[in-house]
């Protein structure tokens, strides 16, 4: 039985958020324990990398913990500075009550554990003579030019925009005995700020650092377990949970062995090791990661292990996926809640909707749609109302435009038959002369025209126009410019003649609408054989000799179409004809004939073909053409008017038509 949409719309909305919670809680979990495993192999690199440091300090970083005091010492000795600009600041206080001051500070310092970084300080003038001092271990520091001697080195101090300068450890000209020295200027005046420690405190901050201290300084809340493993088995270094200690010796065995493995396989990818805890849970399980340490030449392999206190990470995600139960739990109950408040609200307009569509469907543009709300259903239905009267306002249109376009086509169809009646009905029959034409336009009305003038005495002129354009407005131009062409043609015999005073007139008429016509005039003599032509713009006519089967191209210099200059002139041009020689005049619909490549037939193939016929009748020559260009477009619609005119003279095969 099919489900209502309002069932099926709360079984959705419920289904997507349980989906949704669903796929939140495992995508929490599965990121949770990700990123717990990369953590733990993260911090056993990391401790590896500082347990290493620190094995490596008793044979390599002596130098380096020398420059950390120095560091420090920087940073206190600007702390002392403060304090002396400060005190400087007070008349109060004297060059004694500073000196007290000083020393005071020496003293607490010392106090803290062997964690002091200067065992003596002393404070010079611009002058370089010392105003305040502590009394270093068995010796003192006099004033007067002396002061300079013992410090020549941090006189640079007292130089604008002086840093800090220190001294390495090294015995001292005073009494031998190893110092390192650090100097800083003031803070508000020139002052040399000088601290110094000695070979006893730095000792004891050098001591103060070694596996086992570094070991025990670790939070053992992360990390339950720590050891440092070699190769043959030895523990360098162990930190292990207080009041374990059976659990312990357990452990550490299979640790040893475990650690010995790695070591010999020469893995250098972190390893893990699972252990079981006490609790009961699945997740009481810990990780432990052993990572290998920095070789050195006079020590074998380690390796130090970690083990994590994994269990409480997986406590931490087990109570975040029961929290995001919990709460996708409330999310999948208000999910349904908000589903039947939904499906109710969205089916009683989408009834009415549903409604509309069957009126509309049956054919009732008259149905409007109402709703009492202010969301997409009213613009819906708004919508709805506006399509209908829309279809109903274009319903009316739509039948005074098809009566429009009727008698429109009915007026084309009516030119179209005007515009073939205007072309010659048939060739003229003259003895001596073979003539044909044909004409295609590509629509109803074309562009293009051709005539053939009876000039008397023999003579006949055939004039091939193509005006600018397709339609309607081309067909009345062509219309136009043959009547003027005809005309003047009765009087005027020189083709060059007739083209000037044919421009002359059709830009007179049509020059303002920057239209023209480009135009081929022949005047052929039957009796002579001679060709008079002349172009106005029109691709030059083709000569096809026929004793030797090849094509010429009549001499037609650059000249206006007509319609562009009323005052342009034309070049005439004489050629004599052979029997059986044939002229081929046509528009450049066939030069621009494309096929379905976007490619054009183009002057070379209208050449070969015509070398191709050579010494057949001048209808089968235009037909050939007129064929061979349909191929060419396979289907493909005519993008221009396609007009040709073939003229033979004296052809053996005595075709004259």
């Amino acid at each position: 039985m099919a489900l209502h949409f309002r069932t099926r719309l709360r079984l959705a909305i419920g289904f997507l958020v349980f989906i949704t919670v669903a796929a939140m809680t495992v995508s929490v979990a599965i990121i949770l324990a990700r990123d717990l495993v990369r953590q733990y192999q993260y911090m056993g690199a990391t401790l590896t990398q500082l347990a290493n440091r620190n094995i490596e300090y008793g044979l390599s970083l002596p130098t380096l913990a020398h420059q950390r005091i120095q560091r420090q010492m920087v940073i206190q000795a600007n702390s002392v500075a403060e304090l002396v600009a400060v005190a400087e600041s007070n008349d109060s206080i004297t060059r004694e009550d500073l000196s007290e001051m000083l020393e005071r500070i020496v003293a607490g310092a010392g106090a803290m554990n062997s964690l002091s970084f200067f065992d003596e300080i002393s404070v010079t003038d611009e002058h370089g003579r010392l105003i305040a001092s502590t009394e270093g271990p068995g010796h003192t520091i006099e004033t007067g030019e002396a002061d300079v001697e013992n410090m020549p080195s941090f006189l640079g101090l007292l130089e604008p925009g002086a840093g800090s300068i220190s001294h390495a450890y090294q015995p001292r000209q005073l009494d031998g005995k190893h110092y390192i020295y650090v100097g800083v200027t003031g803070v508000d005046k020139p002052r040399i700020i000088q601290v110094g420690i000695g070979d006893e405190s730095i000792q004891g901050h050098i001591e103060d650092i070694d596996v086992q201290d570094m070991l025990e300084r670790f939070h053992l809340e992360s990390f339950r377990r720590i050891m440092i493993i070699t190769e043959d088995g030895r523990l360098t270094a162990r930190v292990e949970p207080p009041g374990e200690d059976e659990e312990n010796a357990s452990l550490r065995d299979r640790v040893i062995e475990l650690g010995k493995n790695y070591l010999a396989s020469g893995n250098p990818q972190p390893l893990l090791m699972s252990i079981k805890t006490t609790g009961g849970a699945f997740y009481d399980v810990d990780f432990g990661v052993f990572t290998r340490m920095v070789a050195h030449p006079t020590r074998p392999p380690s390796a130090l292990f970690i083990q994590h206190n994994t269990s409480a990470g997986f406590s931490h995600i087990v109570d975040r996926v029961v929290l995001v139960v919990a709460i996708g739990s409330v999310m999948i109950l208000l999910g349904i809640l908000v589903g039947m408040f939904m499906s109710h609200g969205l089916s009683k307009p989408l009834l009415a909707l549903s409604k509309g569509a069957r009126e509309f469907g049956r054919g009732n543009l008259n149905y409007r749609i109402y709703l009492k709300r202010k969301d997409e259903f009213q613009g819906l239905a708004q919508g709805y109302n506006t399509m209908a009267i829309s279809l109903q306002e274009y319903m009316h249109e739509l039948e005074q435009e098809s009566a429009q376009r009727e008698r429109l086509e009915s007026e084309v169809r009516i030119a179209s038959d005007v515009q073939r009646a205007l072309l010659p009905e048939h060739a003229p029959v003259l003895e001596g002369l073979s003539v044909t034409g044909w004409s295609q336009p590509s629509r109803e009305v074309g562009g293009d025209f051709y005539d053939f003038i009876d000039l008397g005495d023999g003579k006949i002129g055939v004039a091939l126009g193509d005006a600018t354009g397709k339609g309607m407005s081309a067909a009345l131009m062509t219309t136009e410019c043959a009547s003027i062409l005809r005309t003047f043609a009765r009087d005027i015999s020189q083709p060059r003649e007739l083209l000037a005073r044919t421009n002359a007139e059709f830009f007179r008429q049509i020059g303002h609408t920057h239209k023209f016509v480009t135009l081929s005039y022949i005047v052929y003599d039957k009796a002579t054989g001679k060709a008079t032509y002349a172009s106005a713009g029109h691709p030059a006519p083709i000569l096809v000799h026929s004793a030797t089967g090849q094509t010429e191209r009549l001499t037609c210099e650059g000249s206006f179409p007509l319609g562009i200059d009323g005052n342009a002139t034309y070049k005439e041009y004489e050629v004599t004809l052979e029997p059986g020689d044939v002229i081929v005049t046509y528009s450049d619909g066939f030069t621009d004939a494309q096929n379905h490549d976007a490619e054009l037939f183009g002057e070379e193939r209208i050449v070969t073909l015509l070398e191709s016929v050579v010494g057949q009748p001048v209808t089968a020559i235009a037909r050939a053409l007129r064929e061979s260009t349909e191929r060419f477009m396979n289907g493909k619609e005519a993008f221009d008017d396609m007009t040709v005119v073939a003229v033979g003279y004296r052809m053996e095969n005595g075709d004259e038509r």
